[in-house]
């Protein structure tokens, strides 16, 4: 109890079992962040519906053969769909907001072609049938 001028007055920490949010206290420093987990707009909107965000991490890593990898999981053709593709992913990218949406295409563009230059290839044997 918190003695005040009059009488006594319960304080926040008198009522068992109720929170800062139910009883006004406090304020955005003692809430805990809630993380969500979500398809990005990108990938969502990725007519292929490659892993966008994984294979763009993969590649600023400068680990261009990791992300040649997680782009033909989806897509067998990534340099030529990084031509021809009209890329609605930069169009959901949530960057656009801040300061201008990822170049996805021209990304996917490059690592296409870094395979194609360095021979990451899938080969896939003929059938017997």
């Amino acid at each position: 109890m918190i003695t005040g001028i009059d009488a006594a007055r319960p304080s926040a920490w008198s009522e068992p079992g109720r929170t800062t949010v139910e009883i006004e206290t406090g304020g955005w420093r003692t809430r805990r962040p809630r993380y969500i987990e979500a398809t990005p707009p990108c990938a969502a909107a990725c007519p292929a519906g490659e892993p966008i965000a994984r294979w763009i991490e993969r590649a600023r890593a400068g680990d261009y053969g990791g992300a040649w990898r997680l782009i033909r999981e989806e897509n067998p053709f990534p340099a030529v769909m990084g031509r021809v593709c009209a890329h609605p992913c930069e169009r959901a990218c949530n960057r656009a907001a801040l300061d201008g949406a990822i170049a996805v295409n021209a990304l996917e563009r490059f690592v296409g072609d870094w395979g194609l230059d360095h021979g990451a290839v899938t080969r896939v044997e003929p059938s017997r049938e």
